[in-house]
C-alpha cells in the first residue's frame, strides 16, 4: 500500500525528451518514421556509389598488377649482370666456340654411325654453355646442379617416351613433370627441362 502507483505516461515522457535531446545534440534521427520511404527513395543513389566505388577498386587492382608485371618485366629491381672485361671476352669467346665444337662433332658422330637414331640435343647444350662461362655465380650454373638436373629430366624423359601418348601431350607433361621433380630436390637446371 505504501509503494506509490506506477505513471506509464510519465516515463514515456521522460524518454521522448531524451531522445529529442539526443537527436537534438547530436543532429539525427534515432526513430526516423519514414524509413522505408527513406530507404527507397536512396536506394539507386546507393547502388550507384556501390558500384562506381567496386569499379574503382578493380581498377585499382588492375593498375597495381600493371605496375607489378611492369616491374617484373624491368628485373624487378634486381641489377643485371655486369659486362665483361673486354680481355676476358676473346677468352670467353674461344672457350664457348671450343666448347661447342666438341660437342657438335661427338654429336654428329654419335649421329652418323647410329645411322641418325642417337644425338645430342645441342640448344640446351648451347644454354648450359652460356650459363657455365657467364653466370658463374648463379647456383643453377653450378656443375653439381647441371648434372643433378640434367639427369633428372633425362630420366622423366625416357620414361614418358614409353608410354603411349600423343606427342603434343607428351612434352608439357614431361617438362612440367621434370621442372616441379627438380625444385622439390632443390636443384634447378634451365636447361635440363629443354633436355627433357
Amino acid at each position: 500500500d505504501n509503494i506509490p502507483p506506477f505513471n506509464m505516461n510519465k516515463h514515456e515522457s521522460n524518454v521522448t525528451d531524451s531522445t529529442e535531446q539526443i537527436e537534438g545534440d547530436l543532429d539525427i534521427d534515432l526513430f526516423p518514421q519514414d524509413m522505408e520511404e527513406k530507404t527507397e527513395k536512396y536506394k539507386p543513389v546507393a547502388e550507384y556509389y556501390s558500384h562506381s566505388e567496386s569499379a574503382e577498386t578493380r581498377i585499382q587492382l588492375v593498375e597495381k598488377r600493371w605496375r607489378m608485371w611492369k616491374g617484373k618485366l624491368g628485373g624487378a629491381g634486381m641489377m643485371p649482370t655486369p659486362p665483361v672485361p673486354k680481355d676476358q671476352a676473346l677468352f670467353l669467346l674461344l672457350s664457348v666456340f671450343l666448347q661447342m665444337f666438341l660437342i657438335s662433332g661427338v654429336s654428329f658422330s654419335i649421329h652418323s654411325q647410329s645411322e641418325g637414331e642417337y644425338y645430342f640435343l645441342l640448344a640446351p647444350m648451347a644454354v648450359y654453355t652460356c650459363m657455365q662461362y657467364s653466370l658463374t655465380a648463379a647456383p643453377a650454373s653450378q656443375p653439381s646442379i647441371g648434372i643433378i638436373g640434367v639427369t633428372i629430366s633425362s630420366v622423366i624423359g625416357k620414361l614418358f617416351s614409353f608410354v603411349p601418348m600423343a606427342l603434343w601431350i607428351r612434352v608439357p607433361v614431361v617438362a612440367a613433370l621434370a621442372i616441379v621433380t627438380m625444385a622439390l630436390a632443390g636443384v634447378v637446371h634451365p636447361p635440363g627441362a629443354g633436355l627433357s
